[in-house]
């Protein structure tokens, strides 16, 4: 959806928009739950909330210029590679154990999204503005760990919705400030002036407020290679979404991997199930 707004509208303009409806929505559901308080008493962890807000908005800060300088079709492929980077992440760094299983699940599910999002291989170039993918997708899986430790951490509770909550508020103060710095503003009129892109926009940011409240909650159950692979799925919806906004027709090639997808998840849940009932019987 972001790349789409960002094809008529300035990258800046598109970050505003998204998440001021993320955070509106945020501030909806801890005052409906009645945990806003919650947000001033982690003090102890503001740096980390910080460092997490400000990597952030510069992963999507590098997304979306990497949509309007690079080429979309490395793009798509590119922003993809987090979930193999995770994946080396936790066994290099962190120690997972990964079986032979959970990478071949992980690389078929990487395959099918290639296949949904419709990567024409034949139409890959890189050039300079492809590194803003690459840039995005490290700091992406740098993040990932961030907000795993800090959720998993036991000296400050924290809840999932105080830490998606200060990364959205410090990205969105992040994503105003740069659009009133560059004189973006005159994006306003087009936004509202056009249903296709209003939707869009509206939509991105219903959507990521959807993909905090459940990647937030894994993160904090789950280890982080796990979650990552999960997320593949969002491709699914996204089609999903595109089929019924704008009445697009999904191809053979993007069924075909949309199969592959949800097969390899069941097969990385089903690997995970028996790791923990090995676990349960030490």
């Amino acid at each position: 959806m972001a790349s789409v707004c960002d094809t008529e509208t300035h990258t800046v303009t598109t970050g505003v928009f998204t998440f001021v409806i993320t955070i509106a929505l945020l501030t909806i559901t801890l005052l409906t739950q009645g945990k806003f308080k919650d947000l001033f008493t982690v003090k102890e962890l503001l740096p980390k909330l910080l460092l997490i807000g400000i990597i952030g908005f510069s992963v999507n800060f590098t997304n979306f210029f990497g949509f309007k300088f690079g080429n979309e079709q490395t793009g798509a492929f590119l922003l993809k590679t987090d979930v193999l980077m995770v994946n080396f992440a936790s066994w290099l760094i962190y120690k997972e154990r990964l079986t032979k299983k959970d990478w071949v699940f992980s690389l078929t599910m990487f395959i099918g999204v290639l296949m949904v999002i419709g990567t024409d291989f034949t139409k890959m170039t890189f050039n300079a503005g492809d590194i803003f993918f690459i840039i995005s997708a490290v700091l992406l899986t740098w993040n990932t760990f961030n907000i795993s430790g800090i959720l998993k951490q036991k000296k400050v509770p924290i809840s999932q919705m105080t830490v998606a909550y200060y990364n959205s508020l410090i990205t969105m103060t992040l994503f105003i400030t740069t659009f009133i710095a560059t004189g973006a503003m005159d994006d306003i009129p087009i936004a509202f002036g056009s249903t296709g892109i209003l939707i869009s926009l509206v939509v991105s940011g219903l959507m990521q407020y959807c993909l905090f409240l459940s990647y937030y909650k894994a993160l904090a159950e789950l280890p982080a290679w796990v979650v990552k692979v999960i997320l593949l799925l969002i491709p699914i919806i996204t089609m999903v979404l595109t089929i019924f906004i704008y009445g697009t027709v999904p191809t053979t090639t993007a069924l075909i991997g949309c199969v592959i997808i949800l097969v390899s998840a069941y097969g990385i849940i089903k690997e995970q199930n028996a790791k923990a009932q090995v676990q349960a019987g030490k």
